[in-house]
């Protein structure tokens, strides 16, 4: 290394270290000069104007992909609805029928008061596994549920169709009769079928009583 600043900027002129991995004299660059506009100096052409992603003004910042802030949260949420498939009509919620926009999300299914519930019933529940509600076993399968109670289901006592994709208010779902977030476990004594719908509306509102069959 020399004694002395001697390697002139190829900007402001000012004068450097040299160092065994310094630039060229007429390529370097001090550190002022490339904080005041941070492009590569090896391959310029590659970092030129080149159009935003969104609005497809020209500009040359060379580590954005968008011209402004304004393009970036603009391009954000058209991603956000590409991603979601979201419709540009409101639909009833799952739960209660409230007019909703509706993504491929699970809370974009719901209105803003149902999946508020639906995210304090999760954190009851997984309050309720730290406070030692474990799960006894591994949780039995639908399908066995299901045939032990005829495929009935045990709210409103109506068939539940097998066939129904997931998300149907009238699919089967599993329905803890004591809710795991007062004790309740995955025991198939403490299971019982019921349509989502059903399940939902009930929600962690208390016990429920049942004659188990078989």
């Amino acid at each position: 290394m020399a004694r002395r600043p001697d390697l002139p900027c190829s900007r402001c002129g000012m004068l450097m270290w040299r160092s065994g991995t310094s630039l060229s004299e007429g390529k370097a660059v001090c550190r002022p000069c490339r904080r005041e506009r941070p492009e590569p100096y090896s391959r310029p052409e590659l970092y030129g104007p080149r159009p935003c992603a969104h609005c497809g003004q020209e500009f040359t910042d060379p580590h954005r992909r968008v011209c402004s802030r304004e393009c970036g949260r603009a391009r954000k949420a058209f991603n956000v609805r590409r991603l979601n498939d979201a419709p540009t009509q409101p639909v009833p919620c799952d739960d209660c029928g409230t007019l909703t926009m509706r993504g491929r999300n699970q809370e974009g299914r719901f209105c803003d008061g149902c999946a508020r519930a639906r995210r304090r019933a999760k954190d009851r529940r997984a309050a309720a596994v730290r406070r030692g509600a474990v799960v006894v076993g591994p949780r039995p399968k639908l399908d066995d549920i299901a045939r032990r109670d005829g495929w009935r289901c045990h709210l409103c006592l109506r068939s539940v169709d097998p066939g129904l994709h997931f998300q149907h208010r009238d699919a089967a779902t599993l329905d803890h009769l004591v809710p795991v977030s007062v004790g309740g476990t995955d025991e198939p004594s403490n299971l019982a079928l019921a349509h989502r719908g059903c399940n939902s509306s009930r929600g962690v509102g208390g016990h429920v009583q049942l004659a188990l069959i078989g």
